[in-house]
């Protein structure tokens, strides 16, 4: 639908003009004239609604709502510091510490203290420092302030290492001109039907779908919608599938990052299903993942819409509720890696494998409900007061140590940012800064707003945060699981201490395919590329090492009858079994076995891990190279996990809590929250409806 600024082109104006030879004519122009606001104006073209376009977006922000500027939080870290100790951070770099001592020395001109808390210095005192002052005639040398040092590095933006600093000193605030609204003028004062471009995107989805069913009763927009009928349709289809799958609570403008996975899992599904096509296959890779047990039945309800314009869908999925409503179910097993990749039924009911498998014995904890006051002692737990970000507002939180708490409820209730933007951004600034509170927020940087920070005495050096984010591994080639968990080191010795290895004069360099051992012709990756010109550079493999990585001198050298190539290519099971006792290898092993990754070579590259498999090699890593106590951080650790997978991940992480390691698990899966020894449930909806603790549940037992 285009917007149309209200102007009328029957108002006709008088303009004195003067003409190129200097004379004074009138002329009659006919000019859009604005009767609301008595401007003259021009008529609305689609690209003036458009932040992409150049003639659409505001010229200050460039389409993007937001400009940079400079985050004193950021330049000034921790404020108890005193300008001697580098309270300044970007002057505490080796590069710049001449200009460090320059302003130590002006400052003690001025009579500024250097050597208390820059918290403590006067406003006057902050602007010297901020602004400063040129010191006497042209040519007198005068200290750099943090202005001008920002300055030359704006205008330095050509070089790398300029626009690097200016990322680390920035924030993005709402842009002064447009006030977020991305538009220019034009753009921000079209207005139909009583609302503006930005003030629909900018508000909720459900207001945007009123507004669409508002048009149809004005007898005044039925030929304009008339005109673009498929157009309307077709908006209409996909606000209604918003509002269908739970996102009536967003907005049109609100940025995809700031979207957690459920949501922008079903914001895709939306693309998918409203876009109207017939006669295609689409092919949907676990479309349940992120979404409440309250929100799979409406996506249920959805998926057939592609199948009523004679479309046909192919799904990958673990959820049961989804298997059972397909109309053919096909069962790939029977297990991972190597032990599956065959079809083992194909029918119309929930297969074995997708079914929870627990032992019997397993004893449910047993909880009750209680306030969101303090539960457990404080020398047992983690407090954070007041806690605000995105939709949370002056939440407290508690965790228990040794304990697993599960943070559930539907998806976009405010889970990732109590998680994220709360607990781990607390944890880590008063790691690194000891501060236990923190006034600005920075959506940028997942940092949020909170009063205090409680954590036991010796908190840190008795533990160590673990993050386990929901996102895939490194893109290198070279990242396998035997470098993560540190078992590429014991291995390559255990080689270079073999007789054969002593008499080829080989180091344990040598058999690693990143140092001198690796093949020459493909630099150790295996494969090599090739430039088909207009058909871009494809992969093959390297003809020289054939895939192995290694020179052949390093392959004529075995260990317990293999070589290094092949111990890479065993699955983690079967080097548990033969190499389980050895030193450096059984800890490693066993953990990455009980998580479910027994399947998974050793050399297998990290980039083709899918991503339930890359958090549990996290978790691993962490758990086998630490020797504390660990606190761990997981988003979604089930997604990609079948029953049978999320039984085992379930087993080895009550284990670990046995062990005395504390987990903080976000998380949707029925089996996690029965097994909570806390229990959070964020909610009551989503977006701007939620963000707050509903219901709270402990064990008591």
């Amino acid at each position: 639908i285009r917007f149309s600024s209200r102007f009328s082109l029957i108002n006709v104006r008088k303009f004195q003009t003067i003409d190129s030879v200097g004379k004074d004519t009138n002329a009659l122009f006919v000019q859009p004239y604005c009767s609301h606001c008595q401007q003259k104006t021009t008529v609305i073209q689609s690209t003036d609604l458009d932040w992409q376009s150049a003639l659409g977006a505001c010229k200050e922000c460039h389409g993007l709502g937001n400009v940079p500027t400079l985050d004193e939080q950021k330049i000034i870290p921790d404020p108890r510091l005193s300008l001697e100790k580098n309270a300044i951070k970007p002057f505490s770099s080796q590069t710049f510490l001449w200009m460090h001592s320059e302003l130590i020395r002006e400052c003690e001109k001025q009579g500024i203290p250097t050597n208390i808390p820059y918290t403590n210095l006067s406003q006057e005192q902050k602007r010297f420092i901020w602004e400063g002052k040129t010191l006497g005639k042209k040519g007198n040398k005068h200290f750099v302030n943090l202005r001008e040092f920002f300055q030359v590095l704006e205008e330095e933006r050509y070089k790398s290492t300029s626009r690097i600093l200016l990322a680390k000193y920035r924030k993005y605030v709402s842009c002064p001109q447009c006030e977020g609204a991305r538009l220019s003028p034009q753009g921000r004062r079209a207005t139909c039907g009583e609302k503006t471009f930005y003030q629909l995107c900018q508000g909720e989805i459900t207001d945007v779908e009123n507004w669409l069913e508002f048009l149809l009763t004005q007898k005044k927009y039925e030929i304009k919608i008339k005109t673009i009928n498929e157009t309307y349709k077709e908006v209409v289809r996909k606000i209604n599938l918003l509002t269908r799958l739970g996102l009536g609570s967003s907005s049109l403008y609100r940025r995809c990052k700031t979207l957690s996975g459920g949501e922008y899992q079903r914001v895709l599904l939306t693309r998918v299903i409203g876009n109207g096509l017939t006669d295609a296959l689409y092919v949907l890779d676990e479309p349940s993942v992120g979404l409440g047990k309250n929100e799979i039945p409406e996506l249920i309800n959805c998926l057939p819409e592609l199948s009523d314009f004679g479309n046909s869908g192919l799904v990958f999925e673990h959820d049961t509720s989804v298997i059972a409503a397909a109309d053919v179910v096909i069962e790939l097993g029977p297990g991972g890696g190597t032990n599956g990749g065959n079809i083992i039924s194909i029918g119309n009911e929930v297969p074995l494998s997708a079914q929870v498998q627990l032992p019997d014995n397993l004893q449910v904890p047993n909880r009750k409900v209680i306030g969101l006051s303090s539960h457990f002692s404080k020398e047992k737990s983690i407090w954070l007061e007041n806690f605000s970000a995105m939709h949370c507002h002056n939440i407290n939180l508690e965790i228990p140590l040794g304990m697993l708490t599960v943070v559930a409820g539907c998806s976009g209730a405010g889970k990732s940012t109590l998680v994220t933007y709360g607990l781990q951004a607390a944890l880590e600034k008063f790691e690194a800064l000891g501060i236990t509170y923190n006034e600005n927020g920075d959506d940028d940087n997942k940092v949020g707003i909170w009063t205090l920070l409680h954590t036991p005495e010796h908190f840190f050096s008795d533990h160590n945060l673990v993050i386990v984010e929901q996102r895939a591994m490194h893109r290198s080639i070279t990242s396998v699981p035997a470098t993560l968990l540190g078992l590429m080191d014991p291995l390559r010795k255990e080689f270079a201490a073999l007789e054969k290895s002593k008499q080829k004069k080989l180091e344990p360099s040598d058999f690693s395919f990143n140092g001198a051992g690796g093949c020459e012709n493909c630099r150790g990756q295996g494969i090599v590329e090739d430039d088909l010109f207009f058909l871009g550079q494809v992969e093959k493999i390297c003809p020289e090492c054939q895939g192995t990585r290694y020179m052949p001198y390093v392959l004529e050298v075995t260990w317990k009858g293999k070589t290094i190539y092949e111990w890479l290519s065993s699955p983690m099971q079967y080097c548990l079994e033969h190499l389980g006792r050895e030193k450096g290898f059984g800890k490693p092993l066993h953990l990455a076995c009980q998580l479910g990754l027994g399947h998974i070579p050793l050399g297998l590259p990290t980039s083709s891990l899918s991503g339930g498999e890359a958090q549990r090699l996290r978790i691993c890593a962490a758990l086998s190279k630490s020797s504390q106590k660990i606190i761990c951080l997981l988003d979604e650790p089930t997604r990609g996990l079948s029953e049978k997978d999320v039984s085992q991940l379930l087993l080895c992480l009550l284990r670990l809590k046995r062990d005395g390691h504390t987990f903080v698990v976000i998380e949707h899966h029925h089996l996690f929250e029965k097994f909570a020894d806390q229990l959070l449930k964020m909610g009551p909806e989503s977006g701007a409806h939620g963000g707050q603790i509903v219901e709270r549940e402990v064990c008591v037992s």
